[in-house]
């Protein structure tokens, strides 16, 4: 039994990681929908530094043989990092905002198409998760896109502002949860917060 809690743990500790660090980054982006934040400067800082830990989550999910968790992680990796020297403008001109929000809303694709096939897997709680990254993602890629094609009104601004802030906050909740509910489910050995753990129709 205890054998089979620690193999256990091990295949867990890379979903730990990685829910902390989603929630991680979304508490920045939410800070930054609701003004908290006036500009995205240090924040670029904590998004190359998300995406290392990324790729560190990326590998163990790789090596532990979790596709989803992979399909999920890998692209999270490559965005963030991408996103971060973009900003840095390591490889030249920095992208302009239409760039990076139609950029933003692939990510927002990809994670919608991850939050589907995780309806096939029983923890439901992350499809929740995934779902609520996916709508955060295009809502995010769309207010960049408006902020550059177009001459929005101060209210205009406001509106997309502060959905990013609602969205991105609920992000940031969920997947905090969803890593502190895995980590003691794991822990204990059986589930102490609810995990919407449901077996997959066949």
């Amino acid at each position: 039994m205890a054998e089979d809690l620690n193999v256990h743990a091990k295949v867990a500790m890379a979903d730990v990681f990685g829910c902390l660090l989603v929630g991680w980054v979304a508490f920045f982006v939410a800070a930054f929908g609701f003004k908290i934040i006036p500009g995205a400067g240090g924040f670029i800082n904590v998004l190359f530094a998300t995406g290392i830990g990324c790729a560190i989550v990326t590998y163990f999910m790789f090596k532990n043989e979790n596709i989803l968790g992979t399909a999920i992680f890998g692209p999270l990796c490559v965005s963030f990092i991408a996103y971060a020297l973009a900003a840095w403008g390591v490889f030249g001109l920095a992208p302009l905002g239409n760039e990076l929000g139609l950029l933003i809303g692939f990510v927002g694709l990809i994670l919608l198409i991850d939050a589907i096939l995780s309806l096939f897997q029983p923890v439901k709680m992350l499809s929740v998760v995934l779902f609520i990254a996916a709508i955060a993602y295009f809502i995010l890629g769309y207010t960049l896109s408006v902020l550059y094609t177009q001459t929005p009104s101060q209210a205009t601004v406001d509106s997309l502002l502060m959905m990013i802030g609602i969205f991105f906050a609920l992000l940031c909740i969920t997947a905090t949860y969803l890593g502190t509910a895995v980590c003691a489910f794991v822990m204990k050995g059986k589930p102490i917060l609810p995990l919407l753990i449901m077996a997959p129709k066949k």
